[in-house]
């Protein structure tokens, strides 16, 4: 599993599984939270996220990417997504993922913490869609895949 793929997981299983997670997912009334793009089928409100990575060349141990969340509600009022909002920064901001391993799998980072940088409304046409964009920082230190001689 790739690094992105690794830290992806860990804040799915964040959001949607523990006790701190379900905070979130109680509030919404429903587990709609994907990595990339919603299905048509889904839901409101319902969460989507991915990572852009970026790896400097000088550095090349220490990642650094952006966490997009798009948080989704269809409600004349924005009370919902607002607290939505305030949950997912309470959730995400400064925190630390294990990255947890299956058996057998290598360990692809450590050191993954997320800090909160912003967030905005975006406008949408269909009356009464509620669509705010959540930013934050992803800082991860890379394994080296080579194997360091006896």
């Amino acid at each position: 599993m790739d690094v992105i793929a690794a830290i992806n997981k860990e804040i799915f299983n964040h959001l949607r599984g523990n006790t701190e997670g379900s905070i979130l997912t109680v509030f919404m009334g429903n587990k709609n939270i994907r990595v990339g793009r919603a299905l048509r089928s889904d839901v409101f409100p319902y969460i989507t996220f991915g990572i852009r990575p970026f790896v400097d060349p000088l550095m090349p141990l220490l990642g650094t990417g952006t966490l997009e969340f798009h948080l989704w509600d269809k409600n004349s009022l924005m009370t919902r997504i607002n607290n939505m909002r305030d949950k997912l920064i309470w959730l995400m901001d400064l925190h630390e993922f294990p990255l947890l391993r299956e058996e057998g799998e290598v360990k692809e980072a450590e050191g993954v913490r997320t800090f909160f940088d912003s967030s905005d409304m975006i406008e949408e046409e269909e009356e009464f869609i509620q669509h705010m964009v959540l930013l934050f920082t992803c800082k991860y230190i890379r394994k080296s895949n080579i194997d360091v001689p006896d």
